[in-house]
């Protein structure tokens, strides 16, 4: 048995089911292994970024770590900003690096950079594989980090030398016994219970508010919280808030879910949040993005509960900060409220006003004014039309990839009902992330339909990966909004610097044809009337397609984003 061979064992008893990468020299004895190990695929991309962003889309959507590789040098760089993206939103990635033979390193050989310093910013476990005889050690604990706690990404180094070699027999029965060992995928995780006296604690506080809320984050959809907010939310019923990472953890057309809360999120969210005296949140940062850069909850009392202990009142001065799992506390939670309380809580008194605000924002989306659906005064595609049209064709299974720019504003109004199926580089941020993030979800359930709702300028940076999508067979619909700029930053340059525009304004590439030459379906939608039977087609067809829709950057989204 190889050191690679061990390593790809470790893998699989840990749940990684694919691997996605470009190879080089010093990766070959891992993807050899792979050759003989048939739980794990390898999907090769066209990108080494492509490759982490395909990972994380596969952890995000189905909570199953995966791994991307990268050969020594350029190729291990080019996973950074896909690491950077699974650490800003705690997505359990794992990248494994070739490198140069061990005795070369440090003597800036052919390819050679410090993957340790380049990794360590962006990882939550960084590690180089030296010696032989640590694998066991190295790999077990590895596996462990990945499993169990907080989710987040890790960085494997393995040289090129240490990958190829024998293990000594008794490393072999090592290896073998800390494979038994190994934590399975998540969830569950290791599920931290909390002390009995934190959720009665908790519960009190809950009790005595008037306007209390439930803000679920990203932690909470990892986790497999969603059948214990369900409940907690019938009893409990209250109004129920998400992360953009969370969005799916309970059906946003629940009675008592009002959707995402931040900047990207809904206008009915911010209006429960603002009237809240009391927020269980339950794995969520309570970042800038979901707190209006930290302006809501002032004068709100917070019980905050994470499995990432460095998160806990890191950002407010909380009421409580409790270490245990999302779900456990959960659970905890209402079996305490059940036992203080008599039958199902008396909603808050706001209660039918927040959801009438709620359901007019969704109407807006599923049954909006005639005008939105007709082209618009420049002759172009009203965003409403795409936006309406893919919310009534997606079955509740089905993923909406969402990326970055004024796109995102349009995507983001899509309501989600199940957990996975709305994947955005939120922390981030990154341009690039949804089509091989939409990838990576598609190889993880070939049965679901997933759409990448993208800009021009985004689609631009990752389009090589159609020839991945075509070579595997790998049906996404991506729908690109062609504005022929970066109109989010054009906006800005707009509002802030007096319109003097510099940098954001392309030509008319025509995605349609570029999908073609890759072997996919292409189709060019210049009105709004072309672009149902355009879905229509792209959704029966044999692989990908690529929609390429002329649309309106002038047409503002219901949006509290430049607001802020």
């Amino acid at each position: 048995m190889r050191v690679a061979d061990a390593v790809a064992k470790f893998f699989q008893e840990a749940g990684v089911s694919k691997t996605y990468g470009v190879v080089g020299e010093s990766v070959l004895d891992y993807v050899d292994a792979l050759r003989s190990n048939p739980d794990i695929d390898y999907v090769p991309v066209r990108h080494e970024q492509s490759g982490a962003l395909a990972a994380s889309g596969f952890a995000r959507s189905t909570t199953e770590p995966a791994v991307c590789i990268g050969h020594v040098g350029a190729g291990a760089s080019n996973l950074v900003n896909g690491m950077a993206d699974a650490y800003k939103d705690n997505i359990p990635v794992v990248a494994l690096t070739g490198n140069a033979e061990s005795e070369s390193l440090g003597r800036d050989v052919w390819h050679e950079v410090d993957h340790l310093d380049m990794f360590e910013p962006v990882t939550d476990w960084n590690v180089r594989l030296e010696h032989v005889e640590r694998v066991p050690q190295v790999m077990r604990e590895a596996m462990n980090r990945l499993n169990t706690g907080s989710p987040g990404p890790i960085h494997i180094d393995l040289p090129s030398d240490v990958a190829a070699e024998e293990l000594p027999e008794e490393t072999v029965e090592e290896v073998r016994e800390a494979l038994a060992a190994t934590p399975g995928p998540s969830p569950p995780r290791n599920r931290v219970r909390p002390p009995d006296t934190e959720v009665d604690s908790a519960v009190e506080r809950f009790l005595e508010a008037e306007n209390p809320i439930v803000l679920a984050g990203g932690e909470s959809l990892l986790a497999g919280a969603d059948e214990a907010l369900q409940s907690l939310m019938e009893y409990a019923r209250c109004p129920l808030l998400t992360s953009l990472t969370a969005r799916g953890v309970v059906s946003e057309y629940d009675e008592y879910c009002f959707g995402a809360l931040g900047t990207l999120g809904r206008i009915a969210a911010k209006s429960v949040a603002d009237d809240a005296d009391f927020v269980l949140a339950l794995g969520t940062s309570l970042t800038d993005i979901e707190t209006f850069n930290f302006t809501l909850f002032e004068d709100a009392e917070i019980v905050q509960v994470s499995l990432a202990e460095g998160e806990l009142a890191r950002q407010y001065s909380v009421d409580q900060a409790v270490f245990a799992d999302p779900t456990a506390f959960t659970r905890e939670f209402e079996q305490s409220l059940r036992e203080k309380t008599d039958g199902p809580l008396p909603e808050p008194p706001e209660m039918d006003e927040y959801n009438r605000e709620f359901r007019d924002e969704l109407e807006a989306v599923t049954n909006p004014d005639d005008d939105a659906l007709e082209d618009t005064d420049a002759g172009l595609v009203n965003p409403y039309v795409p936006l309406t049209r893919i919310t009534k064709e997606k079955d509740p299974d089905d993923i909406i990839c969402s990326a970055s720019g004024k796109n995102t504003l349009w995507s983001s109004l899509i309501p989600i009902t199940n957990a996975g199926t709305f994947l955005k580089s939120v922390g981030l941020g990154t341009m690039g992330f949804a089509f091989p993030a939409g990838l990576g979800a598609q190889t993880g359930d070939d049965a679901v339909t997933v759409y990448v709702v993208i800009g021009d300028g985004d689609f631009s940076m990752v389009a090589q990966e159609l020839e991945t999508c075509v070579r595997e067979d790998l049906p996404l619909v991506v729908v690109v909004f062609n504005d022929e700029q970066l109109s989010s930053i054009k906006q800005h340059q707009q509002d802030s610097y007096g319109e003097r525009y510099l940098g954001v304004d392309y030509t008319d590439v025509d995605f349609a044809t570029v999908a073609e030459g890759f072997g996919a379906t292409g189709i060019r939608v210049e009105s709004g009337d072309e672009f149902a039977t355009a879905l229509h087609t792209a959704s029966d067809v044999d692989g990908p397609a690529v929609i390429d829709t002329k649309t309106d950057p002038s047409i503002e989204a219901p949006s509290l984003y430049y607001e802020t």
